[in-house]
């Protein structure tokens, strides 16, 4: 009958129906969701230092050459520790606190795509230097009896590192708290004129660092006594010869001996003064003074030079002036031997002539 409804007619139209509704959930849930694709792994570098000190802490970042949503990070290190990873999971902030093998630490990163596809690792190995580099600022020429702070200056601050100082030759009188800085007494006198500071770095790792040795030269210094310089002493002048003085202590001045022979060629009573400085300088001054010479000249003398208090020796350097003329004269003392003969010298040259008057 026309217009009827068959039993087949209906069957197909269940089947538009049921197919136009797939449709449309299928458009809704593309429409909502979108259509799931792949998504792989990208191009990446991580940057950070190659090389680092044993105990520091560094942050890598991870760099991709496409960011894509949804990409997590992953971190490993082979010796260390991982401190912390951002929660975009790029940077990873780690802690060198460990050696290894041959001094390399290998770091492992691997992306994971928002699809779950995975990356080949990239391992970047990282150069652990265990100590800082470091230099030691302090004076390497000292005097007996001196007292000196000797300051590190590290290449680069490590946290937490502690500094060890030994001393030999010397005295460690102290330690700053941070214990960069040393302080050192030169009380003695050491073998070959020579103290040894030693010092070792341990960072918060414990491993200690081999000791750096510094060497500084310690010119002696014996306490001073005038009475070590009163008595016969040898007068030695070049191009003229040895010849016997006899020092006296100054009644009135500190510090100061009298000579009574100078030049081999005193007139009656004629005498020179010498002022030392009885501190680890050492100094010997012989202020500008009158003196009248073996003949009946007036002139005048004046000089400087130094003494050794441990040997009792002198050497000094006068600027003479006699006859009209200024003459360098140079000088070394020595104490006298017990029975020394001297033998009889020619009329006394007079040195070198500095000027003409």
């Amino acid at each position: 009958m026309k217009g009827a409804f068959t039993n087949s007619t209906i069957m197909k139209r269940k089947r538009v129906l049921w197919k136009t509704s797939l449709i449309a959930v299928t458009w809704l849930l593309v429409s909502l969701y979108g259509c799931k694709k792949e998504v792989n792994p990208v191009e990446f570098n991580v940057t950070g230092p190659g090389t680092v000190y044993l105990s520091q802490v560094i942050d890598y970042v991870v760099a991709p050459e496409v960011d894509q949503s949804g990409t997590i990070w992953g971190w490993t290190v082979s010796d260390g520790t991982i401190l912390n990873v951002s929660s975009d999971t790029k940077t990873a902030t780690i802690a060198f606190t460990e050696r290894s093998a041959n001094d390399i630490v290998y770091i492992t990163v691997t992306q994971t795509t928002s699809t779950g596809a995975t990356s080949s690792d990239k391992v970047i190995p990282v150069n652990v230097i265990p100590f800082s580099t470091f230099t030691v600022t302090g004076p390497l020429k000292v005097y007996q009896t001196e007292v000196y702070d000797y300051v590190i200056t590290p290449g680069i601050n490590l946290e937490g590192a502690i500094w060890g100082w030994t001393v030999t030759g010397a005295t460690l009188q102290n330690v700053s708290s941070d214990t960069k800085t040393a302080t050192i007494a030169f009380t003695e006198k050491p073998a070959n004129d020579t103290a040894y500071i030693s010092i070792t770095q341990t960072p918060v790792a414990g491993v200690t660092s081999p000791a750096q040795i510094t060497k500084v030269e310690v010119t002696p210094f014996c306490t001073f006594d005038i009475n070590n310089f009163i008595g016969a002493f040898e007068a030695y002048e070049p191009d003229y010869g040895t010849y016997p003085v006899n020092f006296t202590k100054d009644p009135e001045l500190v510090n100061t001996i009298v000579n009574d022979n100078f030049w081999d060629w005193p007139g009656p009573d004629a005498i020179l003064k010498y002022t030392l400085s009885g501190d680890f300088l050492e100094t010997v001054t012989v202020p500008k003074q009158d003196f009248v010479f073996g003949d009946g000249y007036a002139g005048w003398v004046q000089g400087s030079g130094t003494y050794d208090g441990c040997t009792h020796t002198m050497a000094v350097e006068y600027i003479v002036y006699y006859g009209g003329e200024e003459y360098t004269v140079y000088q070394e003392f020595t104490p006298a031997t017990k029975g020394t003969v001297y033998p009889v010298l020619q009329k006394k040259s007079r040195g070198t002539v500095r000027s003409n008057k």
